[in-house]
């Protein structure tokens, strides 16, 4: 029984002397994935504490998987690859029309979610009714927001597909101000390609009058001097108008993916359910009796 102790004592000591600390500088990773990672190293018997002041991972455990951690740590702890995403938001009025369904603007060459078509544009008679230009530089797996302005939709068919998302409840054709974007969230893929996630959004901006009332008091004269106000005194209103803005809601249902070579232009455009609808809100602002088409140019450069 002795020996046994004694055994037992000495591989403690062997083990304990064996155990040894690292600390790992966390340059780009989010400080808590890097620690899983290093987590998924380590022996059963080692730790990690990480010191989020200095973006400091500290590792405890045996020389070996100590290592085995570091390597991993270095291999994907690195800075996210850029992009500039150029994105151009166009109107566009047809002059001819073929079947059903069909521009005769466009050639339709792939389906996406949300209502979107991947088109191509012929070489026929239309003419461009508006067009907004952005650039966003973003980091891949990282979410970018762009703002393309505001609207101020009064088509019933487009207040009753707004009213299902919170923004609109009035029944009279009042102009409701809101705030239309995007948020584009891409990520590499093989061949030069970069796989793009769009999804829109809208928030509503609702005035408002800040201030407090005042008692306006009457100064009098010499021969009447002023006496203390009362509740027949004039009163008017210190205010100062602003714009409180709601929470942003996204149109999910019109989201879309799609796979974009680098370099290349992409348009797509809207032609159906959440989609078509985003499209026609965003176009009421132009008064207009002609057909026309909502497109997004996508351009996506290192």
């Amino acid at each position: 029984m002795k020996r046994m102790l004694t055994l037992l004592f000495w591989l403690a000591m062997i083990s304990t002397a064996q155990a040894a600390t690292e600390t790992i500088m966390i340059d780009f990773l989010p400080l808590q994935e890097a620690a899983d990672l290093a987590r998924s190293q380590l022996s059963t018997s080692g730790k990690v504490a990480t010191l989020p002041s200095r973006r400091l991972l500290i590792l405890e455990d045996d020389q070996a998987h100590l290592e085995k951690a570091r390597k991993l740590i270095e291999q994907l702890d690195r800075m996210p690859e850029q992009f500039t995403t150029h994105v151009d938001i166009e109107a566009i009025a047809n002059a001819t029309h073929h079947r059903a369904g069909v521009s005769g603007t466009y050639i339709e060459t792939g389906k996406l979610p949300g209502g979107w078509i991947q088109v191509r544009l012929q070489q026929q008679n239309f003419r461009t009714t508006s067009k907004q230009a952005f650039q966003l530089r973003v980091s891949a797996g990282e979410p970018g927001n762009l703002e393309i302005g505001q609207i101020q939709p009064v088509r019933q068919e487009i207040r009753q597909w707004l009213s299902g998302y919170g923004l609109i409840r009035q029944e009279s054709v009042e102009l409701v101000t809101l705030t239309s974007g995007f948020h584009i969230q891409l990520w590499p893929t093989s061949g030069d390609k970069v796989r793009l996630r769009i999804t829109p959004w809208m928030q509503q901006h609702q005035p408002q009058l800040q201030g407090q009332q005042e008692i306006l008091v009457d100064l009098g004269s010499t021969n009447a001097p002023a006496t203390a106000p009362d509740n027949r005194a004039p009163m008017r209103l210190n205010a100062v108008p602003s714009l409180k803005e709601r929470n942003v809601v996204e149109i999910t249902g019109a989201s879309t993916e799609l796979t974009v070579p680098t370099g290349k232009s992409v348009t797509i455009a809207a032609v159906s359910s959440e989609a078509g609808k985003l499209g026609s809100l965003l176009l009421s602002r132009h008064s207009s009796t002609e057909q026309r088409q909502f497109l997004i140019r996508l351009r996506i450069d290192k």
